[in-house]
């Protein structure tokens, strides 16, 4: 079994030694950044660098479980939260009016249902 704490970077180190290990092992991620909250959890892969070729060999493995805990977006510093938020706009324009709307209105307010949109956006568009 395998957990994890952190940001994207983090959740997909996990994913792929989940992955990797013994041709699959549960893994738990706590996504503690918008980003990986909203795209790396959620979609589960990691991709490896080889070379000069991004992203050239990669692993899917589908979380047993993900817990995002909103709170944890009040720690992050200022730039990762408006990296993390230019994410999730990209996704609005993808998903609609609805989720749209929430941008236009107090973004604090409605962050909840933002992360929640986008991931059930994201999960919906999985394919293998």
């Amino acid at each position: 079994l395998f957990r994890s704490l952190g940001g994207r970077r983090i959740c997909s180190s996990a994913a792929f030694a989940g992955a990797s290990y013994m041709s699959g092992a549960r893994v738990i991620l706590v996504p503690t950044t918008i980003g990986a909250m909203i795209d790396t959890c959620i979609l589960s892969r990691a991709e490896l660098l080889l070379g000069s070729a991004k992203n050239s060999a990669g692993i899917n493995c589908q979380p047993s479980l993900i817990l995002c805990d909103p709170e944890c977006i009040k720690t992050l510093p200022e730039e990762e939260y408006k990296s993390g938020l230019a994410d999730a706009l990209g996704i609005a324009v993808l998903n609609g009016h609805e989720m749209l709307r929430l941008f236009e209105d107090d973004i604090a307010a409605n962050f909840d249902r933002i992360i929640e949109l986008c991931i059930k956006f994201q999960a919906e568009s999985i394919t293998f």
